[in-house]
């Protein structure tokens, strides 16, 4: 195996003393040795200092940064500036990833010679570890490029937007970080990467175990969340629009953010245009709704007080 690439792992901590050993364990045990760990301990009020300090000094290519709280993205975004290693992936700290995850990421990127890669992931429910390197599946491997890449981002059963399951030449960084403050931040940030890199090689391989727990950022939904969904989502759909008008997916998912976010912020979306916005999206993706959709986006455009009413106390 070529070992010659320094991958450099960011794993941005807070708050997970009870599942951050079981995710140092998996990326210390990796079959691709030649990585350096970040973790950015992000003003962590738990034992998280000292487990960091811990696992330091026991691999010494483990470095810790402690700092301030600032969030998901900011620590993230802080891994970025001391990363040396000329490939770069995330991974979260409540997560645990397999053996040859950072070898298989490594080795399609070089295969196929894209500046990304992807693998499949799976939820996991439970603290037991749920790894089985010998599942019985097919392992297909696809290179995405241009639009169609750009398409897979509003499909769960391809490598999603999601930061982490990816592996990126650090160079796809040089001007793009996640935006501080804002939950949600792999949706403004994984369309940007991609289009920078215009290509990514995805594996159907399980290499990523994605841990569900209630108190996570996704399961916390305020006025925030849904403003930052749609600011974001707004974001990302005129940019894509601007480059791929025909991609119907984009008007799908943009209406259907739409949909959903404007019975919390009337208020706020009552300054953008969205009626016309939404006019437009629906006569494109009009094909991908079912019955109840269409009805749904016929009473939010042209009912719209009424679509209120009926979503006022959901």
């Amino acid at each position: 195996m070529d070992e010659s690439k320094l991958v450099s792992v960011i794993v941005p901590v807070y708050k997970v003393e009870q599942y951050l050993d079981r995710c140092l364990k998996s990326l210390v045990d990796q079959s691709y040795s030649n990585i350096e760990i970040i973790l950015v301990d992000d003003g962590s009020p738990d034992k998280c200092y000292q487990i960091c300090e811990k696992w330091a000094q026991r691999d010494n290519r483990i470095k810790v940064i402690h700092k301030a709280n600032g969030g998901l993205s900011d620590a993230r975004n802080k891994g970025l500036e001391f990363a040396k290693g000329e490939y770069v992936c995330f991974v979260d700290s409540d997560d645990y990833v397999a053996k040859k995850y950072i070898e298989i990421l490594y080795n399609l990127m070089c295969n196929n010679h894209t500046d990304m890669s992807a693998v499949s992931l799976k939820e996991v429910f439970s603290m037991e570890q749920e790894i089985d390197e010998n599942e019985a599946y097919e392992k297909i491997t696809t290179v995405f490029e241009g639009k169609e890449a750009i398409k897979q981002l509003f499909f769960n059963d391809t490598f999603a937007n999601y930061a982490w399951n990816k592996m990126y030449k650090r160079e796809l960084f040089d001007n793009i970080r996640f935006p501080v403050g804002r939950k949600m931040e792999d949706l403004g940030t994984t369309y940007k990467l991609l289009l920078n890199a215009k290509k990514i090689a995805y594996s159907t391989e399980v290499l990523y175990y994605y841990y569900q727990r209630e108190d996570s950022i996704l399961h916390k939904v305020n006025i925030d969340f849904y403003r930052d969904k749609f600011e974001l989502s707004r974001e990302r759909y005129e940019k894509i629009q601007n480059i791929y008008p025909d991609l119907k997916e984009n008007d799908f998912f943009y209406l259907e953010v739409l949909l959903e976010t404007y019975p919390k912020l009337n208020g706020i979306m009552e300054e953008y245009d969205w009626v016309k916005v939404a006019k437009k999206a629906f006569s494109k993706s009009k094909k991908m709704f079912d019955s109840k959709g269409k009805l749904k986006c016929f009473l939010f455009i042209y009912c719209n007080r009424f679509y209120q009413y009926i979503n006022k106390y959901k």
